[in-house]
């Protein structure tokens, strides 16, 4: 409403005894037409101020990188054929980058040939479009009396872009012998797989 359409106390009707109300009413009321549109205006762009802090904050935490870690582990296995231990991490809505370290730990026991069968070990990171290896890491032996235990630790970094969100990483080890029926399935064999990785713009 403007002040063009307060209504008009001339054309009220009114007698003239009543008119000093009725001019007052119509100046209350044309007062009340412009606090209210600057009231509107005022509140219309505090409005525009806020959802445009409201989007760059959410811009801000859309922008944010994210960190994310997997783990797994396993004991008493036998080399008897390839082992594979394996986390799978979905890639994040909005993020197609990312840096990503692994690192793993393996004891396996040659119980059978005396330290001449060898374990090795490696990590492998696929994604959709990329895959990344490890070197292949030998064991170092530890001697026994009786029998060598065969200790891994394979470990790897880099970083990707390209990344596809939604879709997921396969972070997998790969633990071999070269006489398998060396290292029979023993409850202190283990295999540990830490994998971190964070996710960016």
């Amino acid at each position: 409403m403007t002040d063009s359409n307060v209504p008009r106390f001339e054309k009220s009707g009114l007698s003239r005894e009543s008119r000093p109300w009725g001019r007052q009413v119509e100046n209350l009321l044309k007062q009340l037409v412009r606090d209210s549109s600057r009231s509107g205006n005022s509140d219309l762009n505090a409005n525009k101020t806020q959802n445009s802090t409201m989007a760059e904050l959410s811009n801000q935490i859309r922008a944010m990188p994210i960190p994310v870690a997997a783990y797994t582990s396993d004991t008493g296995f036998s080399l008897a054929a390839t082992r594979y231990f394996q986390v799978t991490i979905p890639i994040p809505a909005g993020k197609t980058s990312m840096t990503l370290t692994a690192i793993a730990n393996v004891a396996a026991l040659d119980a059978t040939s005396g330290g001449a069968a060898v374990a090795s070990a490696s990590i492998e990171v696929g994604g959709s479009g990329f895959l990344h290896s490890s070197p292949i890491v030998p064991a170092s032996k530890d001697a026994g009396a009786s029998a060598v235990n065969n200790l891994i630790t394979p470990a790897m970094g880099f970083q990707q872009a390209g990344l596809i969100p939604g879709s997921n990483l396969s972070v997998a080890l790969a633990v071999f012998a070269t006489n398998g029926s060396a290292f029979p399935a023993r409850s202190q064999n283990y295999a540990t797989l830490t994998v971190s990785c964070i996710f960016f713009d």
